[in-house]
This record gives structure tokens, C-alpha cells and sequence, in this order.
């Protein structure tokens, strides 16, 4: 039988300047030696809001309360997560994307995408068959 071991996260964690860490998030530091998780300039990070270990959230995103951004994913600039929406490991969110309330995104984002659902898929899309 196994037994159970704690992995240490060995690296660091970033904050750029002009914040906003609102209260009970959780920014993961880094799983690699001399590497660090990524907090660039001007971002907010909501209340109980997640950021995993290895991530890099570009300037001017915001991540609404509750949402999760897992292990080794890159939010590019200027964007908006959503409140309760979860961001897959490994994927990289276009700049000035929108991922609406509550989306589950499991694959890599092009610029300027507007998504919602689970799985995400074009926002309009998604409203589109809601309303038939």
C-alpha cells in the first residue's frame, strides 16, 4: 500500500503594483525551483477567487469572485474572468477575452473571445440556443 506525501511548491509568487487581492483568494506559489506564479500590474482578483501554481495573468484582467484559474494557465491582458468560472490547467486565455459567469474552459482561447457554458463556446452561441 502507498501512503500519502506532501509535495512542497518550491517556487515563488508575483504581485505586481496597483493590485486589488480582495479577501480569502487564493494565489498558489510556483511548483518550480526559482520560478514564480505571475501577477502582473493592475489586476484584481476576486473574493475566494483561485490563481494555481505556475500561472500568468497579464495587466488589466480582472478575475471575478469565485472563479479558478488552474495550474500553468496564462490569462493575457485586458481580460475579464467571471465569477465562478473555471479556466482549465494549461490554458492560455486570448487578450481582451470575456469569459462569462460561470463558463468551464477547457482549451485555449484566440484574442478577443467572448465565451460562456460548459464547455465554453462563443457567447451568442450559447444564448442563441437558450432562447429556442
Amino acid at each position: 500500500e502507498g501512503s500519502h506525501q506532501h509535495i512542497r511548491h518550491y517556487g515563488g509568487v508575483h504581485i505586481g503594483e496597483q493590485c486589488l487581492i480582495h479577501a480569502g483568494a487564493k494565489i498558489a506559489r510556483s511548483a518550480i525551483f526559482q520560478s514564480v506564479t505571475r501577477i502582473e500590474n493592475e489586476v484584481s482578483v476576486g473574493v475566494e477567487a483561485v490563481v494555481g501554481h505556475d500561472c500568468h495573468v497579464e495587466r488589466n484582467t480582472v478575475i471575478a469572485s469565485t472563479a479558478a484559474i488552474l495550474g500553468r494557465a496564462h490569462v493575457e491582458e485586458s481580460c475579464w474572468i467571471g465569477a465562478g468560472s473555471l479556466i482549465g490547467n494549461s490554458c492560455r486565455i486570448g487578450h481582451h477575452s470575456s469569459v462569462k459567469l460561470g463558463a468551464v474552459v477547457v482549451q485555449d482561447l484566440e484574442p478577443h473571445s467572448d465565451v460562456s457554458g460548459n464547455f465554453a463556446r462563443e457567447h451568442h452561441r450559447t444564448l442563441r440556443d437558450l432562447l429556442k
